[in-house]
């Protein structure tokens, strides 16, 4: 069994060999992550690489007070939906993509009476 003292020098030995596999782990050169091909694929550990690895001093500005201001606006959870496309449209113009304009509602339900009374008026015309 082993005494205080043996115990707490192990324990500071341990400590010290975890924080040197940290050390050695950040001294290590960060794989960029893969390229996202679409606004959806922007994962956070994306951004973090960029910022770090790729960013001017202006972006990380810019990065920092858009996410600052979205967090604020959207809270801690939610912003980053918002921030991909800010991201995306700011750096990775190339994976943005048009939206197809989808109708209102009402206008479908304006387009389904269209076809109605035009069915309607060709089986008039028919007969």
């Amino acid at each position: 069994m082993l005494s205080r003292e043996e115990l707490r020098e192990k324990a500071k030995n341990d400590k010290t060999e975890i924080a040197d596999k940290k050390k050695k782990e950040k001294e290590k050169p960060k794989e960029p992550p893969a390229r996202p091909d679409a606004v959806l694929k922007i994962s956070r550990e994306y951004v973090e690489w960029f910022f770090e690895f790729k960013a001017t001093s202006e972006q990380r500005e810019w990065i920092k007070k858009e996410v600052a201001e979205l967090i604020g606006e959207y809270g801690d959870v939610e912003y980053f939906s918002k921030f991909k496309m800010i991201f995306a449209e700011e750096f990775l113009k190339d994976i943005i993509t048009e939206k197809e304009v989808k109708k209102s509602m009402l206008e479908a339900f304006f387009d389904i009476e269209d076809k109605e009374s035009e069915k309607q008026e060709e089986a008039v015309g028919d007969e």
